[in-house]
Parts: C-alpha cells; structure tokens; sequence
C-alpha cells in the first residue's frame, strides 16, 4: 500500500472491526488479498475498484463487498472517504499500520 492514505479505528471486537479511511486522489492499494471479508461504504469521493475480474467505479453512497481471500485492489480517482468492515476483526490495525 502507499502512503497516501490515513486510517482511523473506529471500533472493534473479536467478530469484527470498522475504520475510517481517508485516501488522496491518486492514491492506490495494489492488488492483495486478506482472509477477511471486508465490506466498504464510499462516505465521499469515487474510487476505481477491482474484484477477482470484475472491475468497477463507486462513489458517495456506493458500497461493496470482498469476500475472504479474493485479490482486489483500488484506486481514488478523487479525495476518498470509506468506512470498512473487516470481519474477523483486523487485530493488527488495532496497534498501528
């Protein structure tokens, strides 16, 4: 990931977590893959978003969901804010990055 983006927790436990991202335009989080399933809600801005082979833009108010160990990636086409859900919880966002 770059360092174009912030990240504050918002709350945790052991099921799950949610944080708040703040990402700058331009900014991308190269293809990866989690045993998580994460779901994000676009709180402002618009993102290009890829899924396994689907590819897609969300925007204010758009949401998506990840399933556990599928490769995806992004990209802020402008000023981003999301909130994402990670369940399980992403302990290790809970001590830093």
């Amino acid at each position: 990931m770059d360092v174009g983006h912030t990240r504050k927790n918002l709350c945790h436990s052991e099921e799950l977590s949610a944080h708040q991202y703040f990402v700058r335009k331009g900014s991308k989080f190269p293809i990866h893959s989690h045993p998580h399933a994460q779901f994000c809600f676009v709180i402002s801005g618009k993102t290009r978003v890829t899924i396994g082979s689907e590819r897609f833009e969300c925007s204010e108010g758009d949401s998506y969901l990840i399933r556990p160990n599928v490769r995806h990636a992004t990209e802020a086409l402008e000023d981003l804010v999301t909130v994402d859900v990670f369940v399980p919880a992403r302990t290790e966002y809970l001590t830093g990055r």
